[in-house]
């Protein structure tokens, strides 16, 4: 399970493409325990259901800009570590701010070069979401649905063979695809494609996340979802010069839109004390507005604070965007070199 970091997109597919690794974290989801097998009649399996973005191990999708219309191809990897798996059902649901839907299918995945004499639902219309949370204790049993709600989802159910058992072997296994195209910028929260037990082909019961191994039903025990997010930098950002703020994890110190003492110590730790320190933003760094980040910056502050000196540069007092060129940010990141 890795990420996807395509940069300089322009259009066209976000699957395949120049990469390299990314660090953003997996949306990894615990659905049992296999120590604990799960209430009722289910099973808890050491197996695992994928969002990928390249059909292997990619389930984080990172883009430097957005493009309206870029497409995302995702497909759904089955990993299997314990037993031979023979079917499967689960849904997949997006927010529709973000992306649109625009076809799912079996076809040139593993699954469909298994099928022998088996049975495929791959489902995007006539979708309904269901109120309410799974219960665990209901798995592979009819569950009700008393609100249902018009959904921009899908569902897959397959069956290997219906007759005698052909399974997967051990290992990952592609199972479904789903073609969607970016309608909206998910900026670096991102938006998701999860894997979900509460989509249902009208008139049917919800499609659970189930697997069936050996003819029982099952729970895999991780599924992980897609993550598609934007880290390039949104032109004009609004800033107070001046204010400077980090997001490193767990030692975060956001811009407070308060100029003090402590902004012109950030600059000097980030320029001679702690190079992994991520600036949210650089131009606000920037006091005087020469472009670049120096010892004077943080002068010209300390300055201005205690000594009567000239103000920072606009946007100041007031937030607002730069009006000047030049080649500093206001998406941070670390300092390099």
């Amino acid at each position: 399970m890795r990420k996807l970091l395509l940069i300089g997109l322009v259009g066209g597919s976000l699957w395949g493409g120049g990469w390299v690794k990314a660090e953003a974290p997996e949306k990894v989801r615990v659905t049992c325990d296999p120590a604990k097998q799960c209430p009722g009649k289910c099973r808890c399996v050491e197996a695992t259901l994928e969002v990928t973005f390249d059909g292997d191990t990619q389930s984080v999708l990172e883009v430097e800009g957005f493009t309206a219309g870029a497409r995302v191809s995702a497909v759904v990897v089955l990993d299997t570590k314990s037993e031979s798996i023979d079917g499967w059902s689960f849904g997949l649901d997006h927010d529709d701010a973000f992306l649109t839907l625009e076809s799912v299918t079996v076809e040139g995945t593993d699954a469909e070069a298994a099928l022998v004499n088996g049975f495929v639902a791959a489902q995007m219309t006539a979708i309904e979401t269901c109120a309410g949370s799974a219960d665990p204790a209901a798995a592979g049993a009819v569950r009700p649905c008393p609100i249902p709600a018009a959904s921009k989802g899908c569902i897959f159910g397959v069956v290997l063979n219906i007759g005698p058992h052909v399974g997967f072997p051990l290992g990952r296994h592609t199972v479904a695809r789903a073609e969607y195209v970016l309608k909206a910028d998910p900026g670096p929260a991102g938006t998701e494609i999860r894997i979900v037990d509460y989509l249902r082909k009208q008139k049917s019961p919800p499609a659970d996340i189930l697997l069936v191994a050996d003819g029982e039903s099952a729970v895999p025990e991780v599924v992980v979802d897609g993550w598609v997010r934007n880290i390039g930098c949104p032109a004009g950002r609004t800033f107070l010069r001046g204010d400077v703020g980090t997001r490193n994890p767990g030692r975060a110190r956001p811009a407070d839109g308060i100029l003090n003492i402590s902004d012109p110590i950030l600059i000097l730790a980030w320029l001679f004390l702690d190079s992994s320190l991520d600036l949210e933003c650089k131009k606000a760094a920037d006091a005087n507005d020469d472009g670049k980040i120096q010892l004077t910056d943080a002068v010209f502050l300390l300055q201005y604070l205690f000594s009567g000196g000239p103000p920072p540069m606009p946007p100041f007092p007031e937030a607002g965007v730069d009006v000047t060129e030049d080649p500093l940010d206001c998406c941070g990141g670390p300092r390099r070199g």
